[in-house]
């Protein structure tokens, strides 16, 4: 039986992937209502002679959570037999000492096996606290009952089942089995009564599946009960079980519980119905040829192994929508891999258990307990090691921007430096130092007073310009202001650098608004970045989100612990290459550095909303800088994707061809600054002619940003344009 259970469960996985879970048997908080419960089981559509067929397997597997219910009444069989077997007496001490040999090494064995997978996907990690209340089987504590796999919360029912065990059975010894199985039905129709009264929220799903024993104690009480008649009258049983009455009432259970599962009272009972019922028709299958016989028998008695080990392969072969070859293939995958996994687990598992018993008969326990808890120690401390290693020789962006060290919230622009503090800042290649006067933005501070007949250019922008990748005194503001001083030697000239990474144009207007007045520039040039259609439709809000204001320090013992250099490490390193070369996709990372997206064609809104709304940031500079005696002029930065080949940027991702011009059009952001400048009525520089003519890439080969050469060839180009213009 326990082989048509595991068999049922899988199949429930299946179908799910592919189309989704059902609402039947399922209750949630946010459950829709009935009719649209009730068509969600219209039939298959479009298949032709398939139509029906597929219907009947998606709804079988549909309801494949009954193959957990007959699990529990399995158990509580099982337990109950075993018990009776061996004379009626239970040593409870015993007792949970054979459950726990029987249930935990495996459970343990499940998450070691898995960690690998768990640390490249961040799913799974000796750094998260859930890891180690999953170890102890505590699934009912919020945020842990689909931890890493859903189907794992089954092992945190079972382990409280067996806790209470030896009670249920002093029950069943003193009062009888149907005095058990009217208290334990009670108490469980009681629970799942109460739970939507108690649970307005995510937490009913949990409670009427399981997470606390006694929602599922009727089946097991079930199995108890069952297993006293099989043990006192094994042939009536039997015979019992292969009536044609009885096997009737058991399709009427079914059917009753099916339609009962509809609703959140019927839930109540239909659990109970449909396991029941399930038992009586299956037995017949099951009784053919012994307990050990054939294919059921085989996978009845590595359930266990079978169970922990299926559903991270469903989920990474069996493809949500795809054609039925590609989907045939992925289950075919997921069977093959979960049968080779759980038959590792087990002989692994074993291999240890026989080590540590061998050990512990020459040495004693104390040394078998050292060497089980070296290892164990092991397993937590060399990740952190890892991790450690990774901060120290190749620091990644983690919790947040990686230059959030440096920055604090501001109620005025949305974040700035924090003053007048040099900070040094590593990750992804970068190791710079940034400089911040006492207003909070790069650079040095200037008096207020404009000198006389100074030349005074106030400079707004993101990270090409505050700048990101080089120390203060090597972005290009600094090197401009030197630049023009030799241009003009007789002129005092000053620089005043307001750029802070991943400002857009509703940043820079709220900077223009605060200092134009106060400094009163020549010129307030704008720096735009092909990203500035995105960044004016997002909100300040959202930016100080991602900038992670509210997480844990970058740096600090939650971040070591929690492994998250070491995540960010793989994910960069090994996840994403992986999914690259199999998906024949462009790796993210790669795509987001070169700013392919806005190469795109097809993004109404950055051409329509975004223009727009950039434009009419730009007028509202312009209208500030004019009423205070500035000219604009507006700076054009294009994405080094536009720029530079895939020989100079080692991050230019595979499977990018900017000559399909379907899709890519490196143009694009050219013309939309140009669309910006022209509904602003602002001069516009456009930097790419010069940048593509340089003899090197001025971009980082690693990351987005401008070389130190970089930096001094913009600042000879904008000073080449400043000094011509009149």
């Amino acid at each position: 039986m326990k082989g048509v259970a595991f068999l049922w469960v899988l199949l429930n996985h299946i179908v799910e992937r592919i189309a989704g879970g059902a609402f039947a048997n399922n209750p949630t908080f946010d459950w829709p209502p009935f009719a649209i419960r009730l068509a969600q089981f219209a039939p298959v559509r479009g298949a032709g002679l398939l139509n029906w067929p597929l219907t009947l397997v998606r709804d079988f597997g549909w309801f494949g959570d009954v193959g957990v219910t007959l699990f529990v009444i399995a158990s509580g069989f099982g337990l109950t037999y075993g018990a009776l077997a061996k004379g009626g007496e239970l040593d409870a001490g015993a007792f949970y000492r054979r459950r726990a040999f029987r249930i935990l090494p495996l459970w343990w064995g499940a998450h070691i096996l898995f960690l690998p997978l768990g640390f490249l996907t961040g799913s799974l990690s000796t750094g998260d606290w859930r890891f180690y209340a999953d170890l102890a089987g505590l699934r009912f504590l919020p945020g842990m009952f689909y931890y890493f796999t859903p189907a794992w919360w089954y092992v945190g029912l079972i382990l409280q089942l067996y806790l209470v065990f030896p009670l249920l059975w002093l029950c069943l010894r003193r009062y009888g089995a149907a005095s058990l199985l009217v208290g334990g039905c009670a108490i469980g129709f009681v629970a799942l009564a109460l739970g939507p009264l108690l649970f307005h929220s995510a937490y009913l799903d949990p409670w009427q599946r399981g997470a606390f024993f006694v929602t599922r104690l009727p089946e097991f009480v079930a199995g108890m009960a069952l297993a006293q008649l099989w043990f006192a009258q094994p042939a009536r049983a039997a015979a019992l079980l292969r009536a044609p009455a009885v096997w009737l009432g058991g399709a009427f259970a079914c059917a009753a519980g099916a339609a009962l599962s509809f609703t959140l009272g019927g839930m109540i009972v239909a659990p109970l119905l449909l396991g029941a019922g399930a038992l009586v028709l299956f037995y017949p299958l099951v009784a053919i040829g012994g307990e050990r016989a054939g294919t059921l028998g085989w996978i009845g008695r590595r359930s266990y192994s079978l169970y922990l080990m299926h559903q991270p392969f469903v989920l990474a072969f069996v493809p949500a929508a795809h054609a039925i070859a590609r989907i045939a293939t992925g289950i075919v995958a997921a069977l093959a891999a979960t049968t080779v996994f759980a038959l590792i687990l087990e002989r692994v598992t074993a291999w240890v258990e026989a080590t540590l018993g061998r050990l512990r008969a020459r040495r004693g326990m104390r040394a078998a307990a050292a060497v089980a808890g070296a290892a164990a120690i092991a397993i937590v401390v060399l990740p952190v090691c890892a991790d450690l290693a990774i901060a120290a020789f190749d620091p990644q962006e983690v919790y947040g921007w990686g230059e959030r060290a440096s920055l604090e919230p501001d109620q005025r622009f949305g974040w700035k430096l924090i003053p007048s503090r040099t900070t040094r800042l590593r990750w992804e290649s970068y190791d710079y130092r940034i400089t911040a006067n006492a207003l909070g933005f790069p650079g040095p501070q200037f008096a207020e007073p404009k000198p006389p007949h100074a030349l005074r250019i106030l400079v707004t922008g993101d990270a090409f310009t505050s700048a990101e990748g080089v120390d203060t005194s090597q972005a290009w503001p600094s090197l401009l202001q030197a630049d023009l001083q030799r241009r003009f030697p007789g002129r005092r000239v000053e620089v005043l650098n307001f750029a802070i990474t991943g400002y857009g144009p509703n940043e820079e207007a709220a900077v223009v608004r605060a200092f134009v007045p106060r400094y009163r520039p020549d010129l307030v040039l704008i720096e735009n970045f092909a990203n500035d259609v995105q960044d004016v439709l997002t909100s300040d809000d959202d930016f100080r989100n991602s900038i992670g204001f509210a997480n844990p320090p970058q740096n600090g013992a939650a971040a070591i612990f929690g492994l998250a250099q070491l995540h960010a490490w793989l994910k960069l390193h090994v996840v994403a290459p992986l999914s690259s070369f199999v998906k024949h996709r462009p790796e993210p990372e790669g795509y987001f550095l070169g700013n392919f997206v806005f190469l795109e064609r097809g993004h109404a809104r950055f051409d329509r909303d975004a223009v727009t709304a950039t434009a009419a940031r730009y007028e509202e500079i312009a209208g500030t800088a004019r009423a205070n005696g500035a000219r604009v002029a507006i700076a054009f930065v294009p994405p080094s994707a536009a720029v530079c080949d895939a020989r100079a940027l080692r991050y230019y991702p595979h499977h990018v061809d900017l000559g399909d011009v379907t899709k890519y059009d490196p143009d694009l952001p050219d013309r939309r600054v140009a669309q910006v400048a022209a509904l602003a009525h602002l001069p516009l520089w456009n930097l790419r002619p010069d940048l593509r003519a340089l003899p090197v890439c001025p971009y980082m080969p690693r990351n987005m940003h401008f070389t130190p050469a970089g930096q001094r060839a913009v600042a000879e180009m904008l000073a080449n344009k400043i000094a011509t213009t009149p």
